[in-house]
């Protein structure tokens, strides 16, 4: 027996909501699925090219043909938790299509820990709402989700037809520590297999995009209804941008759609609506307190939830118990505000070489493993700016390995530099090893001039510092006006210097590349010279 965790009622309006296409120029990088010559060279240095990829989120076309597809899909999924005492890992596929009585086009069965899940993709889910719309907990309010528990008396139909064949389930919060392991254990593996296996073991694989994208579905049909109900709910940051790890934040926006001005309208005639928002800082705190009191009151499969109200960016946090993960909503009147177009330009430059990827994942392990980054925001560099040295690094290193974002046509731009370097003016490496170009970067940042220079990732150039009053200065691509590393002291970017320099050293000697993340004696890198 199947027993929803709450209800809400289905309408045709729900199912076909509207996904919208984030628009991008005729010319995008992202629209070219052919090598794009900068001239009529026969030198591959003068093509930028996109190689294939074999990490699941560089499978689609385009950014945004990834999100709509997702989005869609998710439409037709359930998850299911097992409550039959761990018999739901050994249900094939035909007995677990007799107990829902549906067709199953897919499924994803996970643990999280003692607690097991399968994520169902149904030929039909909405003849399935609509005869399963009346199975509630005792007592429950009745809101209707997509979330339901096996009950152990569902076994009575299928008892003949359990596999008596060992099966092995992932456990998804195993799974999303193992990269530890290769950090400790014997090391066998040459560098270059050890960075293949470690970018592996961290970046979001099938299972864990699709549990994503189901919980992003979930939300936004129990949030965008009522006074919500010309909103969206759309991820960004790690989720989407190509470089995500399997244990990363789920961070999403909620934001309304995009509608048409009176005068569009033939007839003349305009809604009744609420009071004007301007969009301010007030204005969000508002909607959010809003959403504070309906995740809290009426969400399943959450806990923790938190309205963080005073940040600079407020956000509601909560924990979602089907993921093993912690989400961060927030709300932005216009979704240029949001950092999906950060996430888009890191999600081109994933797809164009698998190098960028490795190094970006082992930046963030080797900052993280060393104590450069911290999960709490404070006076040290974040994942974002760290983000944004790699790229800077791939851009201004000769030859480049990356363009400059300016050339990607994803964020609109009206303070483009008219320096910046054309594209046909560019020649891109396509033959340094791996293990080179991270020996490259630590004895990059190890060297730069901080106090005197800043990074400008807009267009790929290095510039004067416009002011002496930040330590790291690194240009916001979106708001060229803002420093995205204004909270870094100078003690936190002297350790970087220091770490990188003493990583620098351990490369350039032979060292097996696993000890660059085990974090450092304070001897070994000299911390008294930041004192």
């Amino acid at each position: 027996m199947l027993r929803f965790l709450f209800r809400r009622d289905l309408t045709e309006s729900n199912v076909s909501r509207f996904v919208r296409h984030f628009s991008l120029e005729a010319n995008s990088v992202q629209k070219k699925q052919v090598p794009v010559s900068c001239n009529d060279s026969e030198d591959n240095s003068k093509v930028l090219i996109r190689f294939p990829s074999k990490f699941y989120q560089h499978s689609f076309d385009s950014f945004e043909s990834m999100i709509a597809k997702e989005k869609s899909d998710a439409k037709s999924y359930i998850l299911i938790e097992d409550k039959t005492n761990g018999k739901l890992d050994s249900i094939p596929k035909e007995a677990l299509e007799k107990i829902l009585d549906s067709s199953i086009t897919q499924m994803y069965k996970y643990h999280l820990g003692s607690r097991g899940y399968c994520l169902v993709k149904l030929d039909d889910y909405e003849n399935f709402a609509d005869r399963n719309n009346k199975n509630f907990q005792h007592q429950s309010f009745p809101v209707y989700a997509r979330m339901f528990s096996l009950l152990p008396n569902s076994l009575k139909l299928i008892k003949d037809e359990l596999s008596t064949e060992p099966v092995v389930i992932p456990d998804l919060l195993r799974n999303r520590k193992c990269w530890l392991k290769f950090i400790h254990e014997k090391n066998n593996m040459d560098s270059n297999e050890f960075i293949d296996n470690l970018v592996n073991s961290v970046l979001l694989n099938e299972v864990e995009a699709k549990l994503r994208f189901f919980l992003i579905n979930q939300f936004e049909e129990l949030l965008c209804t009522g006074p919500f109900n010309r909103c969206q709910v759309y991820p960004f940051g790690s989720s989407v941008n190509g470089f995500g790890w399997n244990q990363s934040d789920i961070d999403l926006f909620l934001t309304p759609e995009t509608l048409k001005s009176p005068k569009d309208n033939a007839y003349g005639l305009t809604s009744a609506s609420s009071q004007n928002i301007a969009g301010d800082n007030n204005d969000t705190k508002r909607v959010l307190q809003m959403l504070h009191g309906i995740i809290n009151e009426f969400v399943p499969a959450v806990k923790d939830v938190n309205a963080i109200l005073m940040a600079r960016v407020p956000i509601i946090k909560f924990d979602s118990i089907a993921s093993g993960l912690n989400v961060d909503l927030s709300f932005f009147l216009d979704s240029r505000d949001s950092g999906i177009d950060i996430a888009h330009v890191l999600y081109e430059y994933s797809r164009l070489d698998v190098r960028v990827v490795k190094l970006m994942i082992f930046v963030k392990l080797w900052a993280m493993q060393q104590g450069i980054t911290r999960s709490a925001p404070g006076v040290w560099i974040n994942s974002f700016g760290l983000m944004m040295l790699v790229v800077h690094f791939l851009q201004v290193r000769s030859p480049p390995l990356l363009p400059p974002i300016s050339h990607l046509n994803v964020i609109y731009d009206p303070y483009q530099a008219s320096v910046t370097k054309q594209t046909n003016d560019l020649c891109y490496d396509y033959k340094t090893p791996f293990m080179t170009l991270l020996k490259e970067f630590f004895d990059h940042y190890a060297r730069f001039e901080f106090e005197n220079y800043g990074c400008n990732v807009s267009d790929g150039l290095l510039i004067k510092k416009p002011s002496s009053n930040s330590a790291l200065y690194i240009q916001n691509p979106t708001h060229r006006y803002l420093n995205v590393s204004k909270n870094v002291q100078n003690t936190e970017l002297a350790k970087l210097v220091l770490i990188a320099r003493a990583s620098h050293d351990i490369i350039s000697r032979g060292d097996h590349v696993s000890s660059l993340l085990k974090p450092f004696s304070r001897k070994s890198i000299n911390i008294g010279d930041l004192y």
